[in-house]
């Protein structure tokens, strides 16, 4: 898989840009996000999603 294929398909970036690709699932509705990974699982990016990418979302989309 290329890093742009990657890109298309998985969310990777700093928080900010994260939080940038899932505003628009915020806005059509979505109110829930499955993360998906395989094990052994990364429990420090497991940490980062739910300790800055969830609250700057829910932030950005005046739900804190």
């Amino acid at each position: 898989m290329t890093p742009e294929q990657m890109r298309q398909v998985a969310l990777i970036g700093t928080p900010e840009e994260c939080v940038e690709r899932l505003v628009p699932y915020v806005e059509m509705g979505v109110h829930d996000l499955i993360i998906g990974a395989r094990p052994p699982a990364d429990y420090g990016t497991l940490e980062l999603v739910a300790g800055e990418v969830a609250p700057l979302l829910r932030k950005r989309m005046g739900m804190a």
